[in-house]
């Protein structure tokens, strides 16, 4: 069953060491963030549903991108260190991106609410893009990464990080653009998908 960050967030929240009322803040605002959105939702919603005033949230956080970002930091390194320590059992390209575009797939879907509303502050952000951006360094020192590298001969190794996440999850975000955020829905996932494969094995080998 893919991740749920919303409905899994007060488990990952009641291992962090933080005061209770930071704690009812970041719970209560995430899911209001992924109901209504981050400018849809007031400081005053999210102190009343979690029975804080809004001091106590002023006192951690200074504006809604800031909660958001602080939400995000406990969760973005189990979520990449899960998917990448599954990614280890694929060591041939095809079965890789496979497993990537399948299993991402179905993560996406999970956490549609959630990831527009990152997507939103990834665009108009420049702060937040920054800070999220953090979480990502040194990708490519990861051993699945040079484990792929090394098996595949066709694999294009002269292609950089930057270059190589454009190509294998690009095709995967448009396509999560066109069905969930511009509601171009087409007839056939499955072969949406397998089509995407087919997609990213292009572009990252020779």
């Amino acid at each position: 069953m893919p991740q749920n960050i919303v409905k899994d967030y007060s488990q990952i929240l009641a291992e962090e060491k933080m005061p209770p009322g930071k704690k009812k803040a970041m719970a209560t605002a995430i899911e209001l963030f992924a109901k209504q959105g981050v400018d849809g939702t007031s400081t005053a919603q999210i102190a009343t549903q979690a029975g804080i005033s809004q001091a106590t949230i002023f006192k951690y956080f200074k504006t809604k991108e800031e909660l958001l970002l602080a939400i995000l930091n406990p969760v973005i390194p189990r979520v990449k260190d899960e998917f990448f320590s599954n990614l280890l059992a694929h060591k041939k390209l095809e079965d890789a991106v496979h497993f990537l575009v399948q299993d991402r797939w179905a993560f996406i879907k999970s956490n549609s609410p959630l990831l527009k509303i990152l997507i939103q502050q990834f665009l108009t952000n420049e702060g937040f893009k920054a800070e999220l951006l953090k979480n990502f360094q040194g990708l490519e020192d990861l051993t699945v990464v040079r484990e792929i590298k090394a098996a595949n001969p066709n694999f294009r190794k002269d292609l950089p990080l930057s270059s190589l996440i454009r190509r294998m999850v690009g095709p995967l975000l448009t396509y999560f653009y066109q069905t969930q955020i511009l509601g171009l829905a087409g007839q056939d996932e499955v072969g949406d998908l397998a089509d995407i494969e087919e997609e990213i094995l292009r572009n990252v080998t020779k």
